[in-house]
Formats: C-alpha cells, sequence, structure tokens
C-alpha cells in the first residue's frame, strides 16, 4: 500500500510540472536499467533491468511498447514485461539504433566485417538488409544512432571517424562531411534540410545543411548560458519552439555531478535541467513523452 500511495503522489508531482517535457524514457551506456521518469523531480516511474555490459543507446516509445537498442541486439517490450520481439545480432557484432519507421522498425548494426542497417516489419520480421563500409575498424567505434531521411536513404554518424555520411538504399556513401569529436547522434532541426549532430567527447553540436554538404554552425560550452558544462554529448531533440534537450552521457568524466539531461533555447540559455543526483547514473538516449 506504501509503495502505491508513494507512485500515485510522484505521478501528481510530476503532472504538475512546469517544464514543456512532463516525462522521458531514458537508457544509457553504464546504466543498469532502463526507465521512465519524471523530468521535474528525476524520480523513476517504471523501470526494467537491464544487465550490463548490455549498452542501451537508444530507446523509444512506440504504439506497441518500448523500443530499445542494447549490445546484442533490440527488444520491443510492453511495461508489463511482456516481449512483443527481440533481434538477435550475430556473436561480435553491436547494435545501437533501434528506430519506429513508418513501414515497420530501422536497427544498425555494427560487425567485424561491415556494418548495415536492418529493416524490420511491424511484427519484428526482417524485410531488407542494406551493407556498407564506414571505414571504421573496430566494431564498438562504427556507429550509434542511425536515422532514415525524407529521401529514403541513411544518415550515419561514424564515431571513430567524427564523420557523418550518407548512405543510399544500395549501401553506396554518397556523401561524407567532418563534423569532429565522436559523433553519436544526428537528428532533424525545424529548418528543412538541417540535421544536427551531436559530437560525443568533443562537447559540442554541430548543425549540417546536407544539401551544401557543411557545417552551418555549432554550440560548445562557450556559448552555454547557464551553470552547465556539456560532457559526452550524446542523444539530442529539437522542440517546436526551437529548444533542444541535450543528453549529457558521463561516462568518460570524473564529473557524476553534473545534469544528465538539460534544455537549452534558441539563445542557448540553459532553461531546464535534470538528474545532478539520483539513482540515474548515466542517460546516453532519451525519448521525450510530449
Amino acid at each position: 500500500m506504501k509503495k502505491i500511495l508513494l507512485m500515485l503522489l510522484v505521478s501528481v508531482i510530476c503532472t504538475s510540472s512546469k517544464a514543456p517535457i512532463e516525462e522521458l524514457y531514458i537508457a544509457g551506456c553504464g546504466n543498469k536499467f532502463i526507465a521512465r521518469v519524471c523530468y521535474e523531480t528525476g524520480e523513476i516511474l517504471w523501470q526494467k533491468d537491464v544487465p550490463l555490459p548490455e549498452d542501451c543507446n537508444d530507446i523509444e516509445l512506440t504504439k506497441k511498447g518500448v523500443l530499445y537498442a542494447y549490445k546484442d541486439g533490440a527488444r520491443l517490450v510492453k511495461e508489463s514485461g511482456d516481449v512483443v520481439w527481440d533481434y538477435k545480432v550475430p556473436t561480435g557484432s553491436e547494435l545501437n539504433t533501434a528506430t519506429k519507421v513508418k513501414k515497420g522498425y530501422l536497427l544498425a548494426v555494427c560487425g567485424p566485417s561491415y556494418s548495415s542497417v536492418i529493416m524490420l516489419n511491424n511484427k519484428g520480421e526482417v524485410t531488407e538488409e542494406v551493407q556498407f563500409d564506414t571505414e571504421a575498424k573496430r566494431v564498438h567505434t562504427q556507429l550509434r544512432q542511425v536515422i532514415l531521411t525524407d529521401d529514403d536513404t541513411f544518415l550515419l554518424p561514424v564515431m571513430s571517424r567524427g564523420e557523418l555520411i550518407e548512405v543510399n538504399r544500395e549501401g553506396e556513401v554518397i556523401k561524407r562531411i567532418k563534423v569532429g569529436g565522436n559523433p553519436f547522434s544526428v537528428h532533424t532541426t525545424n529548418t528543412k534540410g538541417e540535421y544536427m549532430v551531436s559530437c560525443g567527447d568533443g562537447a559540442k553540436i554541430v548543425f549540417v545543411d546536407l544539401a551544401a554538404e557543411k557545417i552551418t554552425r555549432e554550440i560548445t560550452n562557450n556559448d552555454i548560458q547557464g551553470d552547465v558544462k556539456m560532457l559526452f554529448v550524446a542523444e539530442l531533440a529539437m522542440l517546436k519552439n526551437g529548444n533542444i534537450f541535450i543528453s549529457n552521457w558521463n561516462g568518460h568524466s570524473r564529473d557524476k555531478n553534473e545534469a544528465k539531461i538539460f534544455e537549452i533555447d534558441s539563445q542557448n540559455r540553459v532553461v531546464s535541467t535534470m538528474g545532478r543526483n539520483g539513482a540515474i547514473v548515466n542517460i546516453s538516449a532519451f525519448d521525450l513523452i510530449k
């Protein structure tokens, strides 16, 4: 009974939040669980244990459940614990992207010989595999969060090469843009044809005009206005008002008291933070519940 009352209290606190985002799903390399949390308080509203070293670097709420990547595959699960489907990669490979697309799901696999994008239908069955060479030698430093563009191509942040590359459905590299750092995540912005790329230990966000194949601007710690320091910049998300949520993974830093996620406005001013303390150790991926 006490546990139920506590959960109800947390829910009331969370729903009374003045922040534009009330709840979000979080995952992280080095975190022992995935969870749904209250953004304002950092309270855990639901969690599922993910034994280390599964390295969850992507998470997303879908109509059928919570989709997340882990080192050896990707799963779609319900909060009840029921597994909808579970995709496993071959031994020696790693999987760091799991995202919903219009006709199913997109997974990205880092392998010892080549990387690939795996397309699944809504039942979790493989419908397509696109193989390509990122020219990144180590499996663990190849890819993190890959996306499908409106032009039906794939955008890949290649960690060990500090590059954003575009690959077509035949597996051909058609664009290669140096962004620096060890890029983790690529996402659309509110400007057509523009993408923002998180640069990991480079501690910056780079904005890319894909058609022109050039960097248009960047955000570094020198630009941030507020009591927050970017560490390893992992997943990003931009709201319609232009505010950016930043996943501030601290796995490579001794500073464990920095905000795990923070929000900046269009003037790079910090307007909200989450997770300076508490049970959440590392966050490298999130999904905002809007």
